[in-house]
């Protein structure tokens, strides 16, 4: 229910970043004097982006400097000439009034509609501290959320975003401002899966209808985008490989260090993110080939069908038979061929009647396909052979120990002959760990009375254990499970248990 307001909290600190500045600026009044108030909140945000190009350089960023910087900008843009008296009290305001909240952190409340709870958010969008050339002066810089909130809102490509983010992600490590990086890595993560989807849509919309986007439009956008994408990809591994010589430089460290294990946690986290990164590029670029040679394929074909000579309906067949309606007798061989015997296949007629479009599962396009009722029963056969014997083992381990973790079922089976039973492969046991903590709990003796995916073939043990409940659910703890195969799944570890 209202699925669409999952994480609706999580969007609202996003937003709330700049609602706040608004209304902080609303609350000052001496600046009607010279701008109105779509003006003074561009110089607000104009102040910050100098801010940012100065965090980003690791440079002093003092009130002087944005004094300067600002009445450069009143003068050429604004065609103002303000006293420096004014321009000091302009920066002193946007500065500390409403960027720092009179050095009060913002607070923001919202709902968390999968819960029902209220959050609080406190952050401070710029802070300030020590000059490097004088004690006593004040240079500021951006925090996470101004980061977040000019980044997100930076009207340039999103190349130069993400050529951005990998600077500020090297720069960090190489500083070895882990938070920093771990900030960037989380951006250049958020931009890559937006620029991969467009891929995709642009994708669907082709395979929908090849005449949705012209040949011009596929060069610039779709090959363009899968160049750059190949050209990430490449900087990431190269990432990817700084964050592991700066892990192992970490472990080196004493133990006693105070921010070792924070730092080691933040790299391992940048680390995944990278990982994650390159995985889902490297799909998607070797997809890329495929989709490219059937594009051009369908070109191919969409040329050939306009070459050919077809009928005209109305005049070639229906102007006739109206005027001469006789003809009617030796239409039949037209419509032959509309009556040939059907293949022997299963097929169900409501998808006659559904909207053509592309049918999608998660990230991957699925064809619908027609297959033989005998093959589909086999193959139904088969995976319900590897379910149960699966189930057969999990459920034989639970009620021996009574209580257990899917952790310790790994372990007790990794060197038995029964390892390829309980494992066939990763893609079948997740299958049936998903729909474990899916029902969460098996009444056995309910299960015996009805024909469910548990209890096909697995009637006798739910007998020798009928009157207790299984129960199943994740905990935070994260394992890797190998198959023979050498395919690996990472997943939650799970309490397993029986009970009266």
């Amino acid at each position: 229910m209202n699925e669409f307001l999952n994480n609706f909290h999580k969007r609202m600190e996003k937003l709330s970043y700049s609602y706040l500045i608004d209304s902080k600026a609303a609350t000052l009044t001496f600046y009607k004097e010279y701008f109105t108030d779509i003006e003074f909140i561009n110089l607000i945000y104009t102040l910050m982006v100098f801010i940012l190009e100065k965090s980003l350089k690791s440079e002093d960023c003092t009130l002087d400097d944005m004094s300067v910087f600002l009445e450069g900008i009143i003068l050429k843009y604004f065609k103002l000439e303000l006293t420096s008296d004014v321009i000091k009290s302009l920066v002193y305001d946007i500065v500390y009034r409403v960027l720092r909240n009179d050095g009060k952190p913002f607070i923001f409340e919202t709902i968390d509609y999968q819960t029902g709870t209220r959050h609080q958010y406190h952050y401070h969008l710029v802070q300030q501290k020590n000059a490097s050339f004088d004690e006593n002066k004040s240079t500021f810089y951006l925090e996470k959320e101004g980061y977040r909130l000019i980044l997100n809102s930076l009207e340039v490509d999103e190349k130069l975003q993400i050529d951005l983010n990998q600077m500020i992600l090297e720069l960090s490590l190489n500083k070895k401002n882990f938070s920093d990086a771990l900030m960037a890595a989380q951006n250049l993560n958020n931009l890559i899966i937006a620029q991969i989807q467009v891929i995709k849509n642009f994708t669907m919309r082709l395979r929908e209808s090849i005449f949705s986007v012209s040949i011009d439009d596929f060069e610039k956008h779709y090959l363009q985008n899968i160049n750059v994408l190949k050209e990430q990809n490449e900087r990431f591994y190269e990432l990817y490989d700084l964050v592991i010589k700066e892990e192992e430089r970490v472990q080196l460290l004493d133990s006693a260090h105070l921010k070792k294990y924070q730092s080691l946690k933040q790299l391992a986290r940048i680390k995944e993110l990278l990982s994650d990164i390159t995985e889902k590029a490297s799909s998607l670029i070797g997809y890329h080939f495929h989709f490219k040679d059937e594009y051009e394929e369908a070109l191919e074909h969409l040329s050939l069908y306009y070459e050919k000579s077809r009928i005209n309906i109305k005049e070639q067949l229906l102007k006739p038979l109206e005027q001469n309606g006789s003809k009617l007798g030796d239409i039949y061989p037209f419509f032959n061929v509309l009556f040939n015997k059907g293949l022997k296949k299963h097929f169900n007629l409501n998808f006659i009647f559904k909207t053509q479009d592309l049918m999608l599962s998660n990230d991957e396009e699925k064809e619908i396909s027609i297959i033989d009722r005998d093959q589909k029963d086999m193959d139904e056969g088969h995976e319900e052979q590897y379910f149960n014997e699966i189930l057969a083992i999990i459920f034989d381990f639970i009620s021996e120990r009574k209580e257990t973790t899917l952790k310790e079922l790994i372990t007790h089976y990794e060197k038995s002959h029964d390892f390829i039973k309980l494992i066939p492969n990763v893609r079948k046991f997740s299958e049936v760990l998903i729909e474990l903590l899916r029902v969460g709990k098996i009444d056995a003796e309910t299960e015996v009375q009805k024909d469910t995916f548990y209890s096909k073939s697995m009637i006798s043990r739910y007998y020798q254990i009928a009157g207790k409940t299984l129960f199943f659910y994740k905990t935070e703890e994260i394992i890797v499970i190998k198959d023979k195969q050498g395919m690996i799944l990472k997943c939650p570890n799970i309490i397993m248990k029986i009970s009266e």
